[in-house]
């Protein structure tokens, strides 16, 4: 059995599989409702999970621009250059631990 939580409207905004406060509504694991809202939670997750993916493309893409000489980075909106330079500041940290051999290529 699940229980699920609804807004005042009656749409189901959330499913658990214990009661919990807010979700005191048990319903049917087959019913049609649950399993639009399942659905829809689905789509929703793969969508935002693409959106990850093609950040990580523009941003690739513009690291390539700024090589060429095709974009300059001062060419950005200040707060692209803001966000830019932390996600370069991430990934670089994130290369660092990522990072097993030392210099010498010893463990």
């Amino acid at each position: 059995m699940v229980y699920i939580k609804r807004e005042n409207d009656g749409e189901v905004t959330g499913v658990s599989t214990r009661p919990e406060p807010g979700f005191v509504e048990e319903a049917d694991e087959r019913s049609g409702e649950l399993t639009a809202f399942l659905s829809s939670s689905r789509n929703s997750a793969e969508l935002a999970q693409s959106d990850l993916e093609f950040v990580r493309v523009l941003d690739d893409l513009l690291e390539v621009l700024m090589a060429k000489g095709l974009l300059a980075f001062t060419d950005l909106p200040e707060e692209a250059q803001s966000k830019l330079l932390k996600r370069s500041a991430l990934r670089a940290r994130n290369r660092e631990a990522l990072n097993l051999l030392d210099d010498q290529g010893l463990i």
